[in-house]
């Protein structure tokens, strides 16, 4: 007679990964006649929004000034997909804190692929399409503040309940339709070869550019 199997333990739930909402600004295509120089992005990734992710009973904010950017570079990957080589959109080569901001920047590699989506993401910004980006990105802990209590984070103060995730572990960064945070919108420059000025650069993610400080300016360079 068979013996009865016995009863597994429960697995323990895994923390969710979080994935947190910006947006990008683009470099424009070369001029036609001009050898083509490899397509930059830069991303405001992260405001300090409160934000609804899957798997959390309440808004999430992320300690901004606790992630880990130890593992750069990353992938930029289209929609957090890792399931082929066609959906790495890029590489993340420097992302920091600035401010209560995040911010990042890196390289498109497209392929001649028909199925790449660098290519499918580069050809909807050129047409005018404001890309968002999304974080994926594991917490070493997340803080839960009840109702009626607050917390201080990214210079703000956040009433609860809240959870605070502090000591991200970034893994990628991918380009999104839709964002999380309300806050932010995708910036793409022109395709007609004009580059945008650093003031424009500045003043499209959201800064004035005579009000930045030393780090700043020097994380935005």
């Amino acid at each position: 007679m068979p013996q009865p199997r016995k009863p597994s333990k429960p697995k323990q739930p895994a923390q969710p990964r979080l994935e947190l909402r910006g947006h990008a600004s683009i470099s424009a295509a070369a001029p036609e006649g001009q050898p083509a120089a490899p397509r930059t992005f830069r991303m405001r990734a992260n405001t300090g929004e409160p934000m609804s992710i899957w798997g959390f009973d309440a808004p999430v904010v992320v300690d901004i000034a606790t992630i880990d950017t130890t593992g750069l570079p990353v992938p930029a990957l289209y929609d957090h997909s890792p399931h082929g080589p066609e959906c790495i959109v890029g590489l993340v080569e420097s992302a920091s804190a600035t401010g209560a901001e995040f911010v990042a920047a890196g390289k498109f590699t497209p392929t001649d692929s028909p199925d790449d989506y660098a290519n499918r993401v580069l050809a909807k910004a050129d047409a005018g399409y404001q890309w968002q980006v999304s974080i994926g990105g594991d917490p070493t802990t997340v803080e839960k503040i009840a109702a009626g209590q607050s917390v201080q984070v990214n210079g703000r103060n956040y009433a609860g309940p809240v959870s605070i995730a502090r000591g991200v572990v970034l893994r990628e960064i991918s380009f999104v339709v839709l964002g999380a945070d309300r806050r932010t919108s995708a910036v793409v420059t022109s395709l007609k070869g004009s580059q945008m000025s650093f003031e424009d650069f500045v003043q499209s993610m959201g800064f004035s550019p005579d009000k930045l400080d030393e780090t700043q300016a020097a994380n935005m360079a």
